[in-house]
Formats: structure tokens, C-alpha cells, sequence
């Protein structure tokens, strides 16, 4: 797919494509193999998932900006499938004219702290599993942004412990805390709904952050089970703020420590 890429974008931008007006009313009806086609040309078989939403809703009026998802394959290492997002924008025509391309990662079912590798471990034969099942995924939309590889795998680990640990209707083994907009939800069924939404597939961004500065690290060399701040993909009218924190328990495994959350409703 790396040298696809490249063609893909090439073929976006090309002066055949000039005629290729879209609406808004062909980008939400066209079926995907016909709206891709449309868009990339040949080279758009690689584009197995799609966000229809737009920016106007007249179904007469030109698409101003859609999200295409390319086929997902295994990545650096095991956990997490990569693909690219491809966002392109169309003029005010709904000619293709610009496109903005971003590395995101989604769960290939080997998420751990720690992953057991017994003696009889065939790494290749796993390896190929994993890129297999990566290639068939066809919900890519869900998959999360991080800036490295590394940020999103350690990321989607301290969220699938939060989610692994925690049974519904029963209080947490880590500190819980929640503030919504409009409501207390550090307890009952409001903390039930928050913690339940806790998913890798609901991660919309992660990566590491100093405990203390609750800022990012400008480098790779961050502790790997310390703090994290997540978005989590909720209603389009909030922005919310998710911050783990993870340690060693007695027994040496990484455990959670503290799970923070908060909402503010945007104004429109």
C-alpha cells in the first residue's frame, strides 16, 4: 500500500478528475466501490471505508470535504492494524482539489500489558493472522489517531485495561472521577454510561502525557505506564476530556490507578 498511496493522491489531483463534481446528495447515495472510483480513479480500490457526513446537508448543493479510509494492514508491532485517513476537499464546484492524509491505528484483536509468549509462539504464523485480519477490517472509520505508532499502542492498552476491569453496576478497583456539563456522573448508572463508553473502538485520539504538566512528550522517551489523555468519540455537541493514569501493581503487572473524565458542551 505505500506505493499506492502515493498514486491515489496523484490520481485525486489530476486534470481528468476535473469534471468529477460531486454533491452532497451522490456522496451520501453513490454506493462505496462507484464513489471511490469517482474520486481516485483505478488507484481508489484501496479505500474500503467512508464517513458520509458533510459540511451542508443540501443534498443539491457541491460536497465541500469527505473522509475516505484506505485498507488497513498490521503495523510495527502487535496490537494495533494501521491505515491512512484521507480527508479530501473539493472546491466550490465538488471538484477534489486538496487532500490531508493521517496515520490511524485500531485494535487487531492482541491488545495486553503484557502479552504471553509461549515457548510453542509461532511468530510469523501470528504475524500473518493479525495482517489478515487487518486487511478484512471494514470498519476503519472507528480506528484512533496518535502521532506514533508507539503513542497509540501504549494508549489503547491503558484504555482496554480501564475497559477489561470494570464491571458494570459495581464500583470501580481504581479512582473514578466525572464531571459532565449538567450533571454528577461519578457514581450509578451516570458512571455506568461514562465507563461503558471507554472502548478502544470509541477512541477518537490518545497519547502519553506528564502526570505532572498533563503535557505531551516531545519525544519518545516518556514512561510507557504513566498518564494519558484521550478523546473519546461521543455527541457531536460536547468535547470531552478523558485522563488515565496506570502503575505497577504488587504482582508487577500494570494496573489502572485513576480514571478522570470531563465534558463541556460546546455553543453553537
Amino acid at each position: 500500500m505505500r506505493y499506492l498511496l502515493p498514486a491515489l493522491v496523484v490520481s485525486l489531483l489530476a486534470p481528468a478528475h476535473a469534471s468529477a463534481a460531486l454533491t452532497n446528495g451522490q456522496a451520501k447515495s453513490l454506493p462505496l466501490p462507484e464513489l471511490r472510483k469517482e474520486v481516485f480513479g483505478e488507484v481508489g480500490s484501496i479505500v474500503v471505508d467512508i464517513d458520509r457526513s458533510t459540511r451542508n446537508d443540501d443534498p443539491s448543493k457541491p460536497v465541500r470535504y469527505m473522509d475516505f479510509y484506505t485498507r488497513a494492514h498490521i503495523g510495527n508491532a502487535f496490537g494495533l492494524c494501521m491505515a491512512k485517513k484521507l480527508q479530501v476537499f473539493f472546491d466550490e464546484k465538488g471538484v477534489p482539489h486538496d487532500i490531508a492524509v493521517q496515520d490511524i491505528y485500531g485494535d487487531a484483536g492482541q491488545l495486553a500489558a503484557d502479552p504471553p509468549f509461549p515457548s510453542t509462539y509461532d511468530f510469523h504464523r501470528e504475524y500473518d493472522a493479525q495482517d489478515k485480519k487487518c486487511a478484512a477490517a471494514t470498519d476503519v472509520h472507528k480506528y484512533l489517531f496518535a502521532t506514533t505508532y508507539k503513542r497509540a499502542v501504549l494508549s489503547a492498552r491503558a484504555v482496554k485495561l480501564v475497559s477489561d476491569s470494570y464491571e458494570p453496576g459495581h464500583a470501580p478497583d481504581f479512582a473514578f472521577s466525572c464531571r459532565l456539563a449538567h450533571a454528577d456522573c461519578s457514581k450509578g448508572k451516570e458512571r455506568d454510561q461514562i465507563l461503558s463508553q471507554i472502548r478502544v473502538d470509541n477512541i477518537a485520539s490518545a497519547g502519553p502525557m506528564d502526570c505532572k504538566t498533563r503535557r505531551e512528550p516531545i519525544d519518545e522517551d516518556f514512561d510507557p505506564n504513566g498518564c494519558f489523555a484521550i478523546s473519546l468519540r461521543m455527541r457531536p455537541a460536547t468535547a470531552n476530556n478523558l485522563y488515565l493514569e496506570t502503575d505497577y501493581g504488587p504482582d508487577h503487572t500494570i494496573r489502572v490507578k485513576s480514571v478522570k473524565f470531563s465534558e463541556i458542551t460546546l455553543s453553537h
